[in-house]
């Protein structure tokens, strides 16, 4: 390098001789990744040290080398940046293929808006990755969109990290070019992924009461708010995706929903699911904390509590379903099967639903097996066929504390036909059978 091409990087950048720059071999430190155009003529295989992704936050730091450019190398702005010579870009060093969220700008603070950055992440990790989130940080979407949506849409990937949170902000009141179907805090649509450690995934709506399509209040309850069918997790046309820690779902009209999907394995709390507003019909577009819909092979466990309309929804023409849930404060039920559902295992602890019952079955629905504690609700159990499409195979034995009304309600309506054919339904306390 001749003398006045170094002064003049001296005087740009500074020639930096401390430990961590010898130790990676690196000749130059660039504060921030601001610094990966300046336009001087590095030779090639020039290293560097960036000490930050964003100026002074000590967040997203590496070594980098300049590289020739070529068609395999993708300029992400993570991995790989753009320099001041198109032939060339500035590769960043990294081992056993392991990503970081802050390698793309996120500073996941709470406050910073981490949202282009996070989804640049997610848009660039490959299969075989091992996606690695800070501990205890919070991701923060301040306004999604369908630019910078929070998707994993790679398959065969492990993300890592523990009690870290991704949150978004609330759809209330955001301009309708803001809004578009199934918007989530998270989107799953791979194969093969694994989440390993415990993880907060927040919908950010906020509590309002109740309304109908005239805007009268038709409850004191209050519950979460969206200007959309919004969700904190949803996971859709996916297979094999296994949660090994605990994770929380919340303020969200639907925290957890579960669309065209295989071998899902969850663990966790599903609370605060609530209202799409303003109504439109008579459709009160009510929520539920988990929403299980065309489905097949599914596993949950844990807590349900605060739902505008249920803990669990299985919606019609999903098929073995295994869920140990406790439900607490549900607007109508503790757990409802669809219409036309199918294998069904269900071990339920439902408590104060307000105005249904701990476990309905719909018409249609066959093979359930459901083992029932239900207190401080009007009903413990419905079942309710239409017609032909009769509940077949309903297997609940029952036990209950502090039920104002029937207990058990069965019928059809349609009385040219059953309302429940080759079932169980026995009072644990009493032994008493209806067949």
């Amino acid at each position: 390098m001749n003398r006045r091409l170094f002064i003049l990087l001296s005087s740009i950048l500074f020639v930096n001789r401390s430990f961590s720059a010898k130790k990676n071999n690196c000749l130059l430190v660039f504060e921030s990744v601001k610094d990966f155009e300046i336009n001087q003529p590095f030779p090639e295989g020039t290293r560097i040290l960036l000490k930050s992704y964003h100026k002074g936050k000590g967040l997203g730091g590496g070594v980098f080398k300049l590289v020739k450019n070529s068609l395999s190398r993708k300029i992400d702005n993570g991995i790989i940046f753009r320099s001041s010579n198109d032939e060339y870009v500035w590769e960043r060093s990294i081992k056993k293929n392991v990503i970081y969220p802050e390698w793309f700008g996120c500073l996941a603070d709470g406050v910073f808006d981490d949202g282009e950055y996070l989804h640049s992440c997610l848009e660039n990790i490959s299969v075989g990755s091992t996606l690695k989130f800070r501990n205890n940080a919070i991701y923060f979407n301040a306004k999604p969109n369908l630019n910078n949506i929070w998707l994993i849409n790679t398959s065969d990937i492990i993300i890592l990290g523990d009690n870290f949170t991704l949150k978004r902000g609330g759809t209330l009141n955001l301009p309708h070019s803001y809004l578009f179907g199934n918007l989530a805090t998270l989107t799953v649509r791979a194969n093969n992924v694994k989440v390993m450690g415990d993880i907060v995934i927040d919908g950010g709506e906020l509590k309002y009461p109740l309304s109908s399509d005239n805007g009268n209040y038709i409850s004191k309850e209050r519950f979460v708010r969206g200007s959309c069918s919004s969700h904190g997790l949803f996971i859709d046309k996916s297979e094999n995706i296994t949660f090994t820690g605990k994770i929380t779902c919340t303020n969200a009209v639907f925290p957890c929903y579960i669309n065209n999907s295989k071998k899902i394995d969850i663990h966790g709390d599903f609370y605060n699911s609530g209202q799409v507003y303003p109504v439109v019909g008579n459709d009160l577009q009510l929520g539920s904390c988990i929403k299980i819909s065309q489905s097949a092979n599914i596993v949950i466990s844990g807590r349900c509590s605060n739902s505008a309309y249920s803990g669990c929804e299985i919606e019609p023409r999903s098929s073995n379903i295994k869920l140990d849930l406790k439900t607490d404060h549900c607007f109508y039920y503790g757990v409802i099967i669809h219409d036309q559902s199918k294998g069904i295992d269900l071990n339920l602890n439902s408590n104060n639903n307000i105005k249904g019952a701990g476990l309905r079955v719909s018409k249609g629905s066959e093979d359930v097996y459901a083992n029932i504690l239900v207190s401080n609700s009007p009903h413990v159990l419905i079942v309710s066929s239409m017609g032909k499409d009769i509940c077949n195979n309903v297997n609940v034995n029952y036990s209950f504390h502090n039920i104002s009304k029937d207990l058990v309600q069965i019928f059809n309506t349609d009385n040219a036909f059953e309302a429940i054919k080759n079932s169980s339904i026995i009072d644990k306390k009493e032994g008493q059978a209806i067949k």
